[in-house]
């Protein structure tokens, strides 16, 4: 850990540089607690980047964890990388989120975790369409209205088929 910060320390040309010096290697879940503390300060760390970072401290987490201290991803993931719980659930949500969804977070165009985790809460045949607004610009705003919009339309399609079922049953 601290490549980034000794490479640019050596660039300064400075002799001393903030650092903890581990006496043992760190089991694999404190070795992810500590990337992760190293990368979230990037400025040009990536969503996916973020992503699979969390992906390997909660799975580090779980092969050490008994069953009494197992609990929901979002839970875990505020207690281990002190996030809020609306945090939390976004990203619990992101990764298990659709491969659609992932693929474009991996080729970074999507960005933002709250736009992402909204795709990702939205039915399948919804998302598409989501992704492809996002990727051209739509704010967070409009996404929910598009969400909305959705939900509205397929419940009309739905009171619809109902009356038209009821209206042929009673010929």
């Amino acid at each position: 850990a601290g490549e980034r910060r000794t490479l640019a320390s050596l660039l300064a040309k400075k002799t001393e540089i903030p650092a903890q010096v581990l006496t043992k290697k760190p089991d694999e879940l404190k070795l992810s607690l500590i990337q992760w503390t190293e990368n979230i300060e990037r400025e040009d760390l990536s969503l996916w980047e973020k992503l699979i970072n969390i992906q390997n401290i909660l799975t580090a987490f779980i092969s050490q964890a008994s069953n009494e201290t197992k609990k929901s991803t979002s839970e875990n993931l505020m207690l281990l990388i002190g996030c809020g719980k609306q945090q939390a659930s976004c990203y619990a949500t992101l990764l298990a989120a659709s491969d659609l969804l992932k693929n474009s977070i991996e080729r970074n165009q999507i960005k933002s975790v709250d736009k992402a985790a909204l795709i990702a809460r939205s039915p399948l045949e919804l998302q598409e369409r989501l992704i492809s607004d996002c990727i051209a610009g739509a704010s967070l705003k409009q996404l929910k209205l598009a969400v909305k919009q959705f939900g509205l339309t397929k419940k009309k399609k739905i009171k619809a088929n109902i009356y038209f079922q009821f209206g042929r049953t009673n010929k």
